[in-house]
This record gives C-alpha cells, structure tokens and sequence, in this order.
C-alpha cells in the first residue's frame, strides 16, 4: 500500500484535476512553510495567482501554518483562466526543425561570461564553466518566444532560445543537470513566499530581505556533486539585473521540472492535449503569429488573425489549389462577429460556443496580455 502524500488538485474551468502527488518527506528539503510553497507550486502549473484550500469550497489555509502532517489533499483554485505549463519541456529535442534555435551561441556565450564572469553558485573560474540554458537549447526560438508571449510581460517578451535572460554561466556539470529535470531555480520574493520560508544553504546565513534565486535539488540531492553545491544554495547576482533570467521563465522551468517528478499520469495527458498545439504548432502559422507578437499587436488586433488561423488550418486543403475559392469579406465580417463570445446575463462570464479543449487552447494564446491579466512571478 501507497504512503500517504501530498495531493494537489487543481480547477479548470468547473472540474477538479488531481496534478501532484508529493512524498510529505521531500518538502523540508524545499521550504520551512510548505502551505505556501504547495500554493506556488499549483500556481507556477496554472500561470496564474490563487489560494489553496482543505477541500473544493473550502476557505483559504493559514500559509504560515506548518500542520504536523503534511499528507492529505489539497485545492487550488486561479484567480484566472489557466496558462498551463508544458508537460514535454524536459522531454529533449521537440522542434520541427533546426531553423527554429538561433545560431548565435557564441555570442550566448560570451554574453554569460561578460555578466557572470564565474560559476553564479560556487565561482568556479570560467574555464571550468558552461553556458547554461534554463529552458533546453534543443526546444529552439520558437518554443521560447510562445512561452514568454504567454507568461511574460511585454517588456521582458524573449524570442531567442540564447538569449541571455534564458541563461546563466554554471559549473560545467550542471548543464545536463538542468536538462534532465534534476534541479531547477526558485526567485523568491514571489506572490506566495518570501525569503525567509526557504532555508538557507547548510552554513549560510538566512537571506531576509533582497530577493534570492535559489538552487533546488529535486533528485540526486545526495550525490557528490550536491555536496559541492548544496540544496538552497544562491546565485551571485550581478548589480545590473537587465540580462539577469526572468521570473516568467525561471518559473516556467520549476513548474515543469516540479511536474515532472510528482506529476499525475492522468494530468500529464490532459495537459498534453491542452497545449500541445499551443507549444508545438503547424509551422505555416506559428511563425506569422509571432511576428506580429513581436510587432506589438494589442491583444484584440491579435484575436481577428488568430480567428482566422484557427478556421484555415482546421478546413481541409483543396485537392486542387487552382479551385480555392476567394473569401468574401462582408461574409468573413459577419462570421466573426458570430464567433464573438457572449456574456452570461446571470454571471456577467463571458461564454464560448466551443468546447472546453478549445477553450482552454484560447486561453493560453490570448489572454496572456490582457490588460486584466495578473503576473504570476511577482
């Protein structure tokens, strides 16, 4: 029979998915006030703020409270429509094709050195460090630019897998250690912990105030390598945070590495299907969709072209191109307005005529700029 865990649902629209299941034992390793960490954890699979309860309807939970037992099931519910993470992050090289990673990989490189000067953890010299990716190289420009479209601000949108704020200057052992799922970094402050409610690094001081980022171990945490680079260990930062990683991808990366390990089998397909058009497209439209991203295109300039991909790529391709009819423009006007989500008069919720696999395919392509959105990583 099965020990006991930490169970951790989560809402989407009206059902509740059972996401993780976590060995009670574990969580000291990560945090002294493991409410709230539970409370990040669902949040950073979400992409987005909310509370956790005892039960479906139940009230918030003391986070500061440390229950003498840990096991038993725990809910989350958003304050807003799911940007859910992607199961297949760690799964190695998913690109459709190589032109999809940049190739300036010396210039990623360099880039680190000049910030970073030495290993961020334990100021191994550079000649014994690697250029390291947070999110894999192998996953390419494309999958980056869709992960920061959907989870970062403007501001910070990345559209290079090398870019720098993907990046940090780590002793060379680690680089497959990231890859691998094996750790992965906590930013804290973040909108469920504080520094404090991590422990420090054995023999550091405790960091209170300033922000951390902090090295987690989430396997092999007794290994030799992790007694040269102990769990909770922090980064140096550098005084110019400009090109330092940010928080939309170091989460992104915790979320999915976190998933990964204590992941539920069912969740793991659900999301799959859920975003599996979102990550890894048909590149005819991907990389037009992008642009205009990229472009800066408002949020409701974006909805009319994605309207207009969604019913291309779902209709048939002639067998003869010569015979594609043109479309006339009154009848694409009133088929958008059409398609126009309506608001329930009961609710005030605005509906979608699709189902709820589309919808949520919607969510992740558009409402992680909306004006109303609020930033999970702060």
């Amino acid at each position: 029979m099965e020990d006991p865990q930490v169970e951790i649902y989560v809402l989407i629209e009206t059902s509740w998915h059972h996401a993780l299941s976590i060995p009670p034992g574990e969580c000291a390793r990560f945090t002294c006030r493991p409410l709230k960490w539970f409370r990040f954890l669902a949040g950073v699979l979400m992409g987005s703020r909310g509370e956790l309860s005892g039960g479906p309807r139940g009230q918030p939970l003391d986070y500061d409270e440390v229950p003498e037992n840990l096991a038993g099931k725990y809910y989350f519910t958003p304050d807003g429509p799911p940007l859910l993470i992607d199961a297949r992050a760690l799964d190695g090289r998913t690109t459709d094709s190589d032109k999809s990673i940049s190739s300036a990989h010396g210039d990623f490189c360099d880039g680190l050195v000049e910030r970073d000067g030495t290993c961020v953890f334990t100021d191994s010299p550079v000649h014994q460090c690697g250029a390291c990716h947070i999110l894999p190289h192998s996953k390419g420009d494309e999958y980056i630019a869709r992960v920061s479209k959907q989870r970062g601000s403007p501001e910070d949108y990345i559209s290079e897998i090398n870019d720098p704020r993907n990046g940090l200057l780590l002793f060379g052992a680690f680089d497959k250690l990231l890859e691998n799922g094996s750790i992965a970094f906590l930013l804290t402050p973040n909108f469920a912990l504080s520094e404090v409610d991590v422990p420090p690094a054995p023999g550091s001081p405790q960091v209170e105030t300033g922000g951390r980022f902090t090295l987690h171990w989430f396997s092999d945490h007794l290994s030799w390598l992790a007694q040269q680079l102990p769990p909770n260990s922090d980064a140096r930062r550098p005084s110019n945070l400009s090109s330092w990683p940010r928080a939309h991808i170091v989460n992104f990366h915790y979320g999915c590495t976190a998933f990964a390990h204590w992941g539920r089998p069912a969740f793991k397909s659900f999301l799959e299907n859920a975003t599996k058009e979102y990550f890894y497209p048909p590149r005819h439209y991907a990389e037009e969709e992008l642009t205009e991203h990229a472009r800066g295109m408002k949020p409701g300039q974006q909805n009319a072209t994605q309207a207009t991909r969604i019913r291309r790529r779902n209709k048939p391709a002639p067998s003869d191109p010569s015979k594609k009819t043109p479309v006339d423009v009154m009848d694409l006007v009133l088929m958008l307005w059409s398609c126009a989500p309506k608001k329930d008069p009961g609710t005030g919720v605005m509906e979608s005529q699709t189902g709820p696999n589309e919808k949520t395919q919607r969510w992740l392509e558009d409402l992680a700029s909306t004006d109303d959105y609020i930033d999970p990583n702060v």
